[in-house]
C-alpha cells in the first residue's frame, strides 16, 4: 500500500511537471512574439512597457501572499532583511523592462538567442563573487554556447557578412545579461541567508518588483504632466474637478494602462503565468526540464517568426540555435561531477552527443 502510494504520488509529480513545462513553452514563446507584435516600426511602444511589468509583479506578489497566508507562514519580515530584496528586483525590473526594445530591435529570436549568454555572465558573476565550482564540462557548454550566439547573429548580404541587427539592440542585449547575473548572485545570496520558504522569499521579492515599478508609473506620469499645456491641462487629474490627491491618484491609475489593447493585457497575464509555471517545475522536476522547455519555445519563436516575416531563416540562425540548446543540455546534464578532471577524448565527446540526442528525443517523445 505505501508503495502505491509513492507511485501515485510520482505520478501527480510528472502530471504537474509536464503541465507547468507545457505551459512555460506555450506561454514563452507567445509572451516573445506577442510583445514584437506590440511594438511599432523602430522599437517604439504606443504604451509604457513598465506598466505591464508592474501588473505582473503585482498579480505575482498578491498569488505569493495568498500562499503565505494560506500555509500559516506569514509574519512581517525586518525591515532591514526586507530592504535588501530591493536590489535582486531592482535589476530584475529594469532587465524586464530593457527585454521590450531588445526584442523589438533584434527580433524574436536574435533577442532569445543573444540573451541566453546570460549563462555565461551568471558563471562568470558566481565564480568571482560566490566562489562557485564549475567543471571543465560546463565550461565548454558555455564555450559552445558563446559560439552558437556569434554565429546565429551573422547574416550573407551580397558577398559579405552582416550583423543581422542594430548594434544598439546588442548592446541592450547584452547590458540586460550582466542585469540577470547580478540580479541571479544577489538573490540566491538573499535565500541562502533568509529563513522561510521559496514562497516567503519570493513575496519579499515581488512586493519591491511592485514598489519600483511604481516608481517608474509615477515618474512617467509626472513627465507627461510636465508635457502637457498648463500643467495638469488635459490629463485625466486636470477632469476630476479639483479634488487634489484624489484627482492625481486617479490620473496615476489611468495612465498605468493608457494605450493598452487586449495584446498588452495577455502579456502581462501570460508574464505571471509563465513565472509562475516556472516555479511549479522547479519544485516538481528540475531545471532540466525547465531548459529542455527554452530551448523548445526558442525553436518555436524562431520558426514562427520566420514564418511571419519578422526576422529571416538562414542556416547561421539554425545553427546557433542546435549549440545553444545542446549547450545548455550539456551545461546541466554533465557539469556537475564529483570532480573537474574531464578527459577531452572524441571517445567522450561522442558518447556525451548520442546521450544528449537520446534523452532530448526520448523526453520529447514521451509527451
Amino acid at each position: 500500500q505505501q508503495q502505491q502510494q509513492q507511485q501515485r504520488q510520482q505520478q501527480q509529480q510528472q502530471r504537474m511537471a509536464f503541465v507547468g513545462g507545457t505551459l512555460i513553452v506555450v506561454l514563452n514563446t507567445s509572451t516573445v512574439l506577442c510583445k514584437r507584435a506590440s511594438a511599432k516600426q523602430g522599437g517604439v511602444f504606443h504604451y509604457n512597457p513598465g506598466a505591464v511589468i508592474l501588473l505582473s509583479e503585482l498579480a505575482k506578489f498578491l498569488s505569493m501572499l495568498v500562499v503565505v497566508l494560506a500555509t500559516g507562514e506569514f509574519s512581517w519580515p525586518a525591515p532591514r532583511k526586507l530592504l535588501n530584496f530591493s536590489v535582486p528586483a531592482l535589476l530584475y525590473a529594469v532587465n524586464n523592462i530593457i527585454m521590450f526594445y531588445s526584442i523589438a530591435m533584434l527580433g524574436p529570436a536574435s533577442s532569445q538567442l543573444v540573451y541566453s549568454l546570460k549563462i555565461l555572465t551568471t558563471a562568470l558573476t558566481l565564480k568571482l563573487a560566490l566562489r562557485r565550482y564549475y567543471s571543465t564540462m560546463q565550461w565548454l557548454a558555455i564555450a559552445l554556447l558563446t559560439a552558437g550566439c556569434v554565429i546565429s547573429q551573422f547574416q550573407v548580404g551580397g558577398e559579405s557578412l552582416s550583423l543581422r541587427g542594430p548594434l544598439m539592440g546588442y548592446v541592450l542585449t547584452i547590458f540586460m545579461c550582466f542585469l540577470s547575473s547580478s540580479a541571479a548572485v544577489s538573490n540566491e545570496f538573499l535565500l541562502k541567508e533568509t529563513r522561510g520558504s521559496i514562497f516567503y522569499q519570493n513575496m519579499q521579492l515581488y512586493f519591491w518588483g511592485v514598489v519600483i515599478c511604481l516608481m517608474n508609473s509615477v515618474y512617467e506620469y509626472a513627465v507627461r504632466l510636465r508635457d502637457a499645456d498648463g500643467g495638469l491641462s488635459g490629463t485625466p487629474a486636470a477632469g476630476a474637478g479639483g479634488l487634489g490627491a484624489f484627482a492625481y491618484v486617479w490620473g496615476l491609475v489611468t495612465s498605468i494602462t493608457a494605450g493598452f489593447s487586449l495584446l498588452e493585457w495577455g502579456i502581462a497575464i501570460m508574464q505571471t503565468i509563465d513565472g509562475i509555471s516556472i516555479s511549479v517545475v522547479m519544485k516538481y522536476a528540475d531545471s532540466n526540464v525547465k531548459n529542455a522547455c527554452a530551448s523548445l519555445a526558442m525553436v518555436l519563436v524562431a520558426l514562427i517568426s520566420s514564418w511571419v516575416g519578422w526576422e529571416s531563416g538562414s542556416v547561421f540562425l539554425f545553427v546557433g540555435i542546435v549549440a545553444v540548446c545542446l549547450s545548455m543540455h550539456l551545461y546541466v546534464n554533465y557539469g556537475r561531477g564529483t570532480d573537474g578532471d574531464f578527459e577531452l577524448t572524441w571517445g567522450n565527446v561522442k558518447w556525451i552527443l548520442q546521450e544528449s540526442w537520446s534523452k532530448l528525443r526520448r523526453y520529447f517523445c514521451a509527451r
